[in-house]
């Protein structure tokens, strides 16, 4: 097994049929789907019963117990070589797995994330945009000084886990920073220059929705991280954080 992907989804039938759709039409076919229901009170089971792909697996929480939670799980589940999660509100576009395979493949074992660039799609407002980073190498520094990656495109070592750890469950918001911070102090990144993922901003409740819920999540990765923001970097880029949470 190559690649498992993890999607957590709690109450978001709606949404979970695009995100499923999306996986199951990549054209990098070795991979399994990992959909982790943290206790739904819709139809999610039976949506995932009635999928026929044999590389679906569902396993579900007896108690809601919140994303970060249902990405462990999923980790824990994993047979593949990478790991991959997929909110289940967004997308992917059906080459992202076979672009990032393929690179990882022609790169050494240092590199423990391949991500890329990702759509924004703004149903709120109704924009559109492109979320660009191109960062490639040791990028602790840049994730000590603020988070710019989500978990949509990143295509990520399983034994990147087995030398972090699980996912920090304490996290209000702010996971993928935290999870990222944490392997780039191991590992470096590179990235494919396209646009492999659709990222869907909408009026329903998303994982880590609400300023009150970002600024506690922000806080609170500042706060495990400060010792080496400040041991790294400048008292410079702890003025810069305390700015941003109050904002």
């Amino acid at each position: 097994m190559t690649v498992s992907v993890i999607i957590p989804t709690f109450n978001r039938l709606h949404y979970l049929r695009r995100a499923v759709e999306s996986v199951l039409q990549q054209t990098f076919v070795d991979f399994e789907l990992l959909i982790i229901d943290d206790a739904s009170t819709d139809e999610t089971a039976s949506f995932v019963q009635s999928c026929s792909d044999h590389r679906v697996r569902y396993h579900r929480h007896d108690v809601n117990r919140g994303a970060p939670a249902a990405r462990n799980t999923g980790l824990r589940l994993a047979k593949g070589i990478f790991v991959a999660f997929l909110d289940s509100d967004n997308e992917w576009l059906p080459h992202r797995l076979q672009k990032q395979v393929e690179l990882f493949s022609r790169m050494p074992d240092s590199v423990g994330v391949v991500y890329a660039n990702n759509r924004v799609i703004d149903e709120i407002n109704h924009t559109e945009s492109v979320w660009a980073f191109g960062l490639r190498g040791n990028l602790y520094k840049e994730f000590l000084q603020h988070p710019f990656m989500d978990f949509i495109t990143p295509l990520i070592r399983k034994s990147c886990f087995d030398k972090i750890g699980m996912m920090d469950e304490k996290v209000p918001s702010y996971q993928e920073w935290d999870t990222f911070l944490r392997i780039a102090k191991h590992y470096e990144f590179d990235f494919v220059s396209e646009v492999l993922a659709v990222y869907h901003i909408h009026s329903h409740a998303r994982i880590s929705q609400g300023a009150i819920n970002e600024a506690k999540g922000w806080q609170y990765v500042f706060e495990k991280h400060r010792g080496e923001m400040l041991a790294e970097m400048s008292s410079r880029v702890l003025i810069e954080h305390h700015r941003n949470l109050a904002r």
